[in-house]
């Protein structure tokens, strides 16, 4: 048994090893195939597929309420993610499974803060047709937030505020998600992406209101903690599998408990699925949902429901400019975008 992991081991370490002589600064995620049920169990039950472009069909006059709002409880929807632009900019579309066009994310050529304008439009222009802004670092440990369309938080002054006048809270934009990059760190698969994001709660389908008044108003990061959280409920499962005598918690019991630790009144965090080892490819790989995902990709991802047993949304490569993204409540199609936005923002820190 020893030497079996010590050849999977030297397996990893050479992967590692030729991803940085190819100057590679981190792992691709390969799709494996989801295996069948074995003998005696139940088969996984299969999803009912809302198709985006009837939803669309019934929003017609209210469009970006509708790609600002939750989908409906029960609503799972697959969409496409089509790669351009050029060195400069990039742009990227977000359509349906059917080709219908939903939204545009557009590089600015000189960035700062901004790394993403989601638009309704294929060129940005000023005329109230942006619906949102991905913004913050995304070298190294990058932090990404997107927001709604609407004012930037105040930056208090004796002038401005003299000539600005009182501060119209509903106007303010608001915190939609926070997102951050890190690695998942340990001996076998130091350079594999890990994604966290922390989402608004719904509370009675309508999403909690997260607007920072000033620029000093940490908004929704002040919510975030999923590196304390995931570390936390890693040695939750430890004392409690001491606690069952040392076995495994069931998926009933782990529900259970996750309802009960770490629940944030005002928003969910979540993270990405771990990819594991395959011996046979020599790859990390995940088993995709529906089989969605066929290229090996550093952006192929799941991420995670707050209980960390379903998957909430699914990012995967087809072709070299195509991915696929799959979400459901209570993700907004804004929301979900942006999130996929932020995996083609990120940039690894090269030392």
């Amino acid at each position: 048994m020893s030497s079996s992991n010590d050849n999977l081991k030297a397996d990893e370490a050479e992967l590692v090893n030729n991803n940085q002589s190819n100057n590679e600064s981190e792992i691709e995620i390969l799709p494996s195939v989801q295996e069948e049920p074995k003998q005696g169990e139940q088969p996984k039950k299969k999803r009912v597929i809302t198709v985006m472009d009837d939803l669309m069909k019934q929003n017609l006059n209210n469009e970006h309420n509708f790609l600002e709002a939750p989908l409906p409880p029960g609503c799972f929807v697959q969409c496409r993610v089509n790669v351009g632009g050029g060195a400069l900019s990039k742009k990227i579309e977000m359509t349906t499974e059917n080709g219908q066009f939903l939204l545009y994310g557009i590089s600015p050529i000189a960035p700062g803060d901004e790394r993403f304008w989601i638009t309704r439009k294929s060129k940005f222009s000023p005329d109230g047709k942006k619906l949102g802004t991905l913004n913050g670092s995304v070298y190294g440990q990058a932090e990404l937030i997107l927001h709604s369309e609407g004012d930037e938080p105040h930056k208090p002054g004796f002038l401005r505020d003299l000539f600005s006048g009182p501060i119209d809270e509903n106007k303010l934009r608001q915190d939609l998600a926070y997102i951050t990059f890190s690695e998942w760190g340990g001996d076998h698969n130091p350079q594999l992406r890990k994604v966290d994001v922390t989402l608004p709660r719904l509370k009675n389908n309508k999403r909690t209101l997260i607007r920072p008044v000033t620029v000093d108003d940490p908004g929704i990061r002040e919510f975030h903690s999923c590196s304390a959280f995931s570390d936390a409920w890693e040695q939750e499962l430890v004392r409690f599998k001491a606690l069952n005598n040392g076995n495994d918690l069931t998926e009933a019991q782990i529900k259970e408990l996750k309802a009960t630790t770490f629940v944030n009144e005002d928003v969910t965090n979540h993270t990405i699925r771990r990819a594991v080892w395959n011996p046979d490819t020599r790859s990390y790989s995940i088993a995709f949902e529906d089989n969605r995902v066929q290229k090996p990709s550093v952006k192929n991802h799941q991420l995670l429901q707050e209980d960390n047993l379903s998957v909430m949304l699914q990012l995967g490569r087809v072709s070299k400019t195509q991915y696929t993204l799959d979400f459901h409540h209570p993700l907004s199609p804004l929301q979900a975008f942006g999130i996929a936005l932020a995996q083609f923002a990120y940039k690894k820190k090269l030392i």
